[in-house]
Formats: C-alpha cells, structure tokens, sequence
C-alpha cells in the first residue's frame, strides 16, 4: 500500500478518535455534521502544536529521541468557558426554554454553544512553558521505525495539557 494514502488514513482516523475525545470532553452528542466539526477542531488545534525533535541516541533496537514540546492550555480556556456556558444553558433550560425541542434538537443547541467556544479558543491558543520528554523508537523487522502506543500517548499528554 502507498505510504502517503496509509499515513492519511492513519492520520484521519487518530483525529475523528480525537474527535471522539473532545466531544467527550465537552459532553457533546455526536451527529454527522457536529462530528464533522469536531474533527475539524482537532485538525486545527494539533496544526498549532509546537515542538523540537532534538537529541537522538542509538539505543540496542532504535534510538530514544528528546521531544520538546510546549504544551497547549486549549483545554482549560474551553473548560473556563464552557462553565459559564453550561451554567447559562441549564438556567434556560430551568425556565423552559428549550420545551419545545425534541432531544435531538435540544443536544444540537448545546453543542452550538459549545463549538462557539472552541472555534473562540482555537485562534488564540495559549502555551505552557516548553517541557522535554523522551521516546523510545524501535527499528522492526521489516526495517521500519515504529513507537509503541505508550510512547504516543507520552507525547499526546505532553502536547494537549488536561
């Protein structure tokens, strides 16, 4: 299989996962068109990453190699934000403002809201102070270098602050 077309696939099925994430996060319901732009958000939120491959030792099966990253505070602006907007939206919803929606209706007006807030806080992300982490990477025997899942998440955890 090309390379190029596997590193896509691959590449668009870790951001609909990170998608899922985020929805997750923000307790949206997912339908076609708001995952869609989920998935979109995390596209454009990863693009913003910043961060220096820099030392690369030889180890016995690869190397190790010292990343470092400056971690992105996105998720605490959109966390901030959505506070205020999930205490407004059920104040409406106490007062009967969303009665007449069905529950399809009601979720799409909430996440409307709180993709407000995302597309607000992707344009103007802040970072932490840059952090160093170091991964493993290991030569197969198909001579292709490879990280293992834990070595991702290392890096996913380092870049996307919690």
């Amino acid at each position: 299989q090309d390379t190029e077309e596997s590193a896509k696939t691959a590449y668009e099925a870790v951001m609909e996962s990170k998608a899922e994430g985020l929805a997750n996060y923000t307790a949206v319901t997912l339908n076609d068109e708001i995952k869609a732009k989920f998935i979109e958000y995390s596209k454009q939120i990863y693009q913003n990453a910043k961060y220096e491959v820099s030392d690369a030792t030889k180890t016995d099966k690869g190397f190790t190699v010292d990343i470092t990253i400056s971690p992105m505070l996105i998720l605490q602006s959109i966390s901030e934000d959505g506070k205020d907007y999930v205490t407004a939206f059920n104040e409406k919803n106490a007062n009967g403002d969303f009665a007449e929606l069905t529950e399809e209706e009601f979720s799409a007006e909430y996440a409307k809201g709180i993709m407000e807030i995302f597309e607000n806080n992707i344009s103007s992300i802040q970072y932490d102070e840059p952090e160093t982490i170091t991964v493993n990477v290991v030569l197969q025997e198909d001579n292709v270098y490879t990280m293992e899942t834990e070595e991702f998440t290392k890096i996913d955890s380092a870049i996307l602050k919690q």
